[in-house]
């Protein structure tokens, strides 16, 4: 992409011998013949990339006009032209960084040709890094959106797990899921009454834990009542949904 380049000088000649100069790199070059002019310009060509301005100029003096660039538009880079003599009056624009690059006159050609591809270049870094940086904010933005949204949904099933739990806990019947390895994988409160302990079961195996009778019903699918202190039980098997394995459950028999 051809960069866009302002040179600000109230002397014509100066402009084009500056034009001269520049034009052997790939550029657009715009003029302005004062300060104001220049403000305009870039106000209605906000990409230009590099202004090159001489210090003496009617209405507007280029430390003045920096000045004003580096507030309304500080990504251009601003390259300020001239005489040894009028360096006390601009010392506060170079010190606050309102200054690019400072050529004293007589410029020589090389040092004011190889300043504004410098300038170019760096403008083009800073865009690109400032582009980056923006995409990099939205990548953080989204990113903390999808973990909110996934923590919100996290959330959402542990209460769903846990009012789960307490329901399975709550119903009168003893609840035995058997994975294919025969590990006892979820069970609710009323299956260890069955079986008379106070402990967990859940990552035992269900021949460590059962009756003859319970193993024989998970292993035959038997549907013969089941007596536990007295207190005849009805065995169910079913299956898992989706997954290998089968599920106990004891009611109470009238």
């Amino acid at each position: 992409m051809t960069s866009k380049i302002l040179i600000v000088d109230d002397e014509r000649n100066i402009r084009r011998a500056l034009k001269r100069l520049i034009n052997d790199i790939d550029v657009e070059i715009f003029e302005a013949g004062n300060g104001h002019e220049a403000l305009e310009c870039v106000d209605n060509h906000p990409d230009i990339k590099v202004v090159i301005s001489d210090q003496r100029m009617p209405k507007m003096g280029g430390a003045e006009l920096f000045e004003r660039l580096a507030v309304q538009h500080e990504s251009i880079k601003r390259i300020l032209i001239t005489g040894f003599t009028d360096l006390e009056s601009i010392r506060s624009t170079i010190n606050d960084g309102s200054v690019y690059r400072l050529i004293l006159k007589p410029w020589d050609d090389d040092e004011l040709l190889l300043s504004v591809v410098q300038a170019i270049n760096d403008f083009e870094l800073a865009d690109e890094n400032k582009k980056l940086h923006d995409k990099i904010l939205t990548i953080n933005k989204d990113l903390e959106k999808k973990v909110d949204q996934k923590t919100r949904v996290l959330q959402v099933n542990i209460k769903s797990l846990e009012m789960s739990r307490r329901i399975l806990d709550e119903l009168p019947v003893a609840i035995y899921c058997i994975n294919e390895e025969g590990v006892i994988i979820e069970s609710n409160e009323m299956s260890k009454t069955v079986l008379g302990c106070n402990g967990a079961i859940d990552g035992l195996n269900y021949h460590n834990v059962f009756s003859d009778s319970m193993i024989q019903a998970v292993e035959t699918n038997s549907k013969n009542n089941i007596l536990v202190d007295e207190q005849k039980w009805m065995p169910m098997l079913s299956s898992l949904n989706g997954i290998e394995g089968k599920i106990l459950i004891m009611t109470r028999a009238m």
